[in-house]
């Protein structure tokens, strides 16, 4: 019997703890929850964050049931409720809210720089084009200070910035850039030259076409001939009709007549009109004369 009335004052007083007190007359006015008091007809969060309660008339409390969602996703990356981070535009602060909501906040971010705005994050070139600003938080610029040269040093010479200048290989072209950089080109270089019809190898000197001037083969098989003024009277003796037949880069077709050592005699040929030799005759007679051939092949 003693421990009949001991459990029934034990339960009564759990019962009494948690409930809602009666006002004036007996009517229920408010409700107590989580420490806060609201009244009838109210509506506010569970404590979950995540759930909507009410308060009844009868003064208790009424949450809905609903499964929440305990983490956010922002931008590829997951966050738990409550956690606080960078929005996308790293300017903004964001958090993660009951229910996987994600709330933001909302102020203009961004940075004016030389008449320009730029992004927070965002990098861009400082006025001397030489060193590199960030746009911060708050519409701060931040920039490096680096000492800049003016120019680049390359293969014992200076430039100017923007400057364009070969390479060593006198086949590319470089470029004088911004810190004292030099950016190349990377084709591949012909290695050998041709000319009139022939092949010759980098650095190897021969006869122009005029068998006065000297060329070279340069890099990037480019030829560069001596241009000195050659004598247009014919070698002395014999050794003008030794000299191979040269039809020169001209287009013309004037018919003369030159020695052929393998024939051992004059032979026609069509000349273009420039940068010919002295084994280059008007006539078969004036050939045959200086050369003393015996035939003519037409």
């Amino acid at each position: 019997m003693k421990a009949a009335i001991v459990l029934l004052v034990c339960f009564t007083s759990v019962l009494a703890s948690y409930a809602p007190k009666r006002t004036y007359g007996g009517a229920y006015q408010v409700c107590r929850y989580n420490r806060k008091v609201y009244k009838v007809g109210q509506s506010f969060p569970a404590k979950d964050g995540c759930n909507t309660c009410t308060c009844g008339s009868n003064g208790r409390v009424r949450c809905t049931l609903k499964a929440c969602i305990k983490v956010c996703k922002y931008n590829n990356k997951v966050y738990k409720v409550g956690k606080r981070f960078r929005a996308k535009d790293g300017c903004n602060k964001c958090r993660c809210r009951p229910g996987g909501r994600v709330t933001c906040t909302k102020r203009k971010c961004g940075c004016k720089y030389n008449g320009k705005m730029y992004k927070v994050g965002q990098k861009f070139r400082s006025k001397d084009k030489c060193n590199t600003c960030r746009c911060r938080t708050n519409g701060r610029v931040t920039c490096t200070r680096k000492q800049c040269v003016k120019g680049c040093k390359y293969n014992g010479k200076m430039y100017k910035v923007g400057q364009k200048f070969r390479s060593k290989d006198k086949c590319n072209t470089c470029r004088c850039r911004t810190y004292g950089r030099v950016t190349c080109t990377r084709k591949q270089c012909v290695k050998v030259c041709k000319y009139n019809k022939k092949v010759y190898k980098k650095g190897q000197t021969f006869k122009a076409t005029d068998g006065c001037n000297k060329c070279r083969c340069g890099a990037g098989g480019r030829v560069s001939c001596t241009k000195r003024k050659c004598s247009k009277s014919a070698p002395k003796g014999r050794r003008v009709c030794y000299l191979r037949k040269v039809v020169g880069p001209c287009k013309a077709r004037i018919p003369r007549y030159y020695y052929s050592k393998k024939a051992g005699c004059c032979v026609k040929f069509y000349y273009g009109g420039c940068r010919g030799n002295g084994n280059n005759f008007k006539t078969r007679t004036a050939c045959e004369r200086r050369c003393k051939g015996k035939r003519y092949y037409q």
